[in-house]
């Protein structure tokens, strides 16, 4: 419904629902003690630190036993100690970065929240423009830590964990269909982000054109959001078929 939906304003997008719905919106809060004071210094262990995909350049996601805590001697005596729930949460799309004593995690409304690891009280929280897809990942230098994630629409941001501020965002994306289901990378100074496309979804209608979006990669500059370079798998709009053209089509001919 993004397309029927685009010149409404929020309070319009809220009526409509309503009215579909029959339902009165209602808004969850964390009550005030689900949180605790934030506090990171960037010196603290790194032993337990992994963030992006797989937590380096390969990608792999191994984590030794003494990066995980669990052994093969300890793994039956692992019991509960906490447990999160994002409110109005049905489904979650990120994988959380750790950083210090803190998780830094994502959910589907567009919230990144920063969750301390061992009491799962919230330290800040950050509202983004929409579901937070993919990794986030964590960059330290010696006085900065940065967290860079994307949401759903191509929106890329760059986050100071010590504060939970953002200090860039930058639409990706090169046309409204485009989209972000994987996850960015950071190497170099550059945030390397992987465009999807919803187009796929419009193939139901039988009157549209086909095909003005595609996937792709775009990078960015890690230090301020601009612009490097982008890549295109699709350079331009594909050209229709001369059998369409010619009104020979039919469902299950090839377009080719």
């Amino acid at each position: 419904m993004r397309q029927q939906a685009v010149n409404l304003s929020e309070t319009e997008r809220k009526a409509v629902v309503q009215w579909l719905t029959n339902t009165q919106l209602t808004e969850t809060n964390f009550p005030e003690n689900a949180y605790t004071t934030f506090s990171i210094s960037g010196k603290e262990s790194a032993i337990s630190d992994h963030s992006g995909w797989g937590n380096n350049l390969e990608g792999t996601g191994y984590r030794s036993a003494l990066q995980a805590g669990i052994t093969a001697n300890n793994v039956s005596s692992l019991s509960l100690k906490w447990a999160f729930a994002f409110p109005e949460g049905t489904v979650t799309r990120t994988k959380p970065a750790v950083a210090g004593n803190w998780l830094i995690v994502g959910g589907q409304y567009g919230e990144v929240i920063a969750v301390h690891k061992k009491t799962g009280k919230i330290g800040w929280i950050f509202t983004a423009s929409a579901a937070i897809r993919g990794a986030i990942t964590v960059k330290k230098t010696a006085n900065t830590m940065i967290a860079y994630f994307a949401d759903f629409t191509t929106n890329v941001y760059a986050i100071d964990i010590k504060t939970g501020k953002q200090i860039w965002n930058k639409r990706a994306g090169y046309d409204q269909l485009s989209a972000i289901t994987g996850s960015v990378a950071v190497y170099g100074g550059k945030v390397f982000i992987p465009i999807s496309s919803l187009e796929v979804a419009l193939a139901a209608n039988g009157n549209y054109p086909c095909c003005t979006s595609s996937g792709g990669v775009v990078a960015l500059n890690a230090a301020t959001g601009e612009e490097v370079w982008r890549y295109r798998v699709i350079p331009g709009p594909a050209k229709e078929s001369e059998k369409k053209k010619n009104g020979k089509f039919k469902p299950g001919n090839s377009l080719s």
